[in-house]
Parts: C-alpha cells; structure tokens; sequence
C-alpha cells in the first residue's frame, strides 16, 4: 500500500468496511450461492485454489450458524490439489463468495474449525457426506469491477462428475491446448497469502481473490528454468485498479509463493497451478496495457487439470465483457458553461460503442499530468425503444 499510495485512503476507511464478523445479508448471500472458490495450502506447504460445491449442484451448502462461523458442506473432489488439506483442524483458508451473474463478491478469511463425515444416501448409493466448519476472521466485501456476468445453473442431467482417474498432472512446462485455454480465459482466480513472526504473525493466514479482464488478458510465455535447464512455463496479467488494499500483491511481496485457478464454464472442469509471483511495478511494460496498474508475473511449478464434468456446475455465456475495459478517445469538447465542458468520447479501435440505459452510471479513468483520475459519469437518457441499440 505504501509504495501503491494507497495506505492512506485505506487506513482512513479499512477499519468500517473490513469486518471480523458474517452480517445478515451476507449470510443470506452465502446460502444462495452454488459455488464457492477456496485457498489453502498442500502437505508441501504450496498455495492453490480450488473450487467448493455440493455434490448436485444446489444452493445453501454454505451456511452461518452464527455470525462467527461458517458451515460448508463440501470438500474439493477427488483428485484436487488440495484433496484433505482442509482435514487439519486450524488450518488456514480464503474464501471468495462469489455471483457471477451479479457480479457480487465477498472475501472471507479464517480457520478450520471442525471436520464432519457422515454417510448419506445418493442416486448411486450410499455416499460420505463431508462438512467443514470455518471460524471467521475476516471479512470484505468487494466491488463488482472486472466479473464477466455469467449466469450459473447445476449441470444437465446425467453429468457425472469425472472420477480422479481422469486427472491430469504437469509439471512447470504446460502442454499448448493448457497454454491456449489459459490465454482465452476472462476470469482467474489467485490464492496467496503468507505467515510471519511476532507482530507479522497477527496477520498470516489464507486469500482467495478474483482477477479478470477481456479474453487474453493474461499471456503465456516459455523460458529456460535455470535450476534445471528445462522450460518452463510463466504466466503475466495486469493488476488494475481496485480499492487499494492490495492483499494479493502485499502477500506476493512477502511470500511469493501463491495458486491460479481457471475454470472452464462450459464444460465444468477446471485448472489448478501453484509457483512463484513476482510484481512488476513500473517497468514500460506495465504502461503498455490499457489500465494496468501492475503486472503479475507467474512461474508454474506444478499443475493439476480436472477435466470435464468435474463440477455438478456449469455458466451461461457472459452477457458482458469482464468489467468492458474499453480505451476511448476524444472526438469533440463542447464547452457547456465557465465551468463545465462535455466530453464526446468514441472507441479507440474500430467498431461501435453498446447502448446505455437511462440512469446508469460509467466510471470513467483518466490520465493527467499528476497521475490517474477517477469520475463516474451518468449516460444520456435513453428510450425504450432505443436500448441496447448501437448509438
């Protein structure tokens, strides 16, 4: 935060929005959600993401029995990455409650505090049932900035889930169908989190967050493993503009070793990576991408794919682009007034701009002498007739 010039802004107001507590409305939240995304730690120590439902796919798996505690009746399945970390009672996990189609998130961190198994029947029989109960922490909630709105829905009947034999281990090289499903994602998300001594370790602990942007924001590219003089394969997305705690890029700074999970909506599979982060905070290629604030750079050190069907869960085309990132320009100024100019902005590429409902509101960045502005402007109001139409 200090070197972002954040800590200011975030100390003044940190304090009324992070809370250490579920309130009501986000424990009605977390019980209609399908899906939850969670970060922990392997038997080696390495950080990875994966992803928590039930085993039809139906809400209120996830359920605070009080304001302190959250119950979630699901484990990763079989084959994960982190298949039986969280058995250990105390140990440490991030949390990211998330509705794509709403683009509402909250992040919540804490520690395993009792693990369940019981047997229940199913449509194949009788099955373990398995449960988590997690002692809250910390909790925040985050705007919908850069979530692509996917509607969710429990997968078709008869989808199965893909048994671990189905799963596909790598090493730091990944194969080119992983790189080029990589390199078409809109969505990640990244598992970091460190534990220090003395007054560093009131503050260890486990975070799960979300990064997205347009298809291709993050790039793959191949380099030479000095250790070993093998390739290996190196992740890099840009780190855009949020609200400036920056609790990822504080623990990559502190411990470097974090986890990206790809989902593959269609299909219901997803992909899991572990390695080393490093931040690139004002080197020229971070001014090359569009709103980039940073860039992460990520070394595979192993992978873990869960093929087809591997979730009970599949998403609907996003109706929109993650967060539509766009670079405008400036084609005409109109002075209104002594004080006020209007500003006639087009796409800088080619191709029209998407209609505007009356009311809305569009943030708007811009770059000045002194650094970055925020504004948020309010659209023209528009007919019926006339919305979603290209202007």
């Amino acid at each position: 935060q200090e070197r972002a010039g954040t800590r200011q802004e975030v100390e003044a107001c940190g304090h009324r929005i992070t809370q250490d507590r579920i309130p009501d409305k986000q424990q009605l939240f977390l019980a209609n959600l399908p899906f939850l995304v969670a970060a922990a730690r392997d038997a080696d120590g390495r950080p990875w993401a994966t992803v928590l439902a039930s085993r039809t796919g139906s809400t209120g798996f996830a359920q605070a029995p009080n304001d302190r505690t959250l119950s979630v009746h699901a484990v990763p399945c079989a084959g994960d990455a982190l298949e039986g970390s969280f058995d250990k009672i105390g140990a440490e996990v991030g949390l990211i409650a998330i509705e794509l189609a709403t683009r509402k998130r909250t992040c919540i961190n804490g520690k395993v505090k009792a693990r369940e198994m019981h047997m229940v029947a199913g449509e194949n029989g009788t099955v373990v049932d398995s449960a988590i109960t997690v002692g809250i922490d910390q909790l925040l909630v985050h705007c919908p900035q850069f979530i692509s709105n996917r509607p969710c829905r429990a997968a078709p009947a008869g989808a199965t889930r893909v048994p671990a034999r189905h799963r596909a281990a790598y090493g730091r090289c990944l194969p080119a169908h992983l790189q080029e499903r990589i390199e078409a994602a809109d969505t990640l998300f990244l598992a970091s989190g460190h534990c220090g001594t003395g007054e560093q370790g009131r503050a260890c602990g486990m975070d799960v967050n979300h990064r997205g942007g347009m298809p291709g924001f993050v790039k793959c590219s191949t380099k030479l493993d000095p250790a070993s003089g093998k390739e290996q394969t190196v992740l890099s997305f840009p780190d855009y503009s949020g609200n400036g705690f920056l609790h990822a890029i504080g623990n990559i700074v502190v411990d470097d070793r974090c986890g990206l999970l790809f989902l593959d909506f269609e299909a219901g599979g997803y992909l899991q990576l572990t390695g080393r982060a490093e931040v690139d905070w004002d080197s020229p290629a971070v001014a090359l991408i569009p709103g980039a604030r940073r860039l992460i750079s990520f070394e595979v050190h192993a992978a873990v794919d869960l093929g087809d069907g591997a979730l009970p869960l599949r998403w609907d085309p996003p109706e929109s682009a993650a967060g539509n990132i766009r670079q405008m320009r400036v084609v005409e100024k109109v002075k209104e007034s002594v004080d006020i100019t209007s500003f006639v902005l087009a796409n800088a590429k080619e191709g029209p701009l998407p209609g505007f409902r009356g009311g809305q509101h569009l943030p708007l960045e811009v770059e000045v002498p002194a650094g970055f502005a925020k504004a948020v402007a309010a659209g023209p109001d528009v007919p019926p007739e006339a919305e979603n139409k290209d202007p």
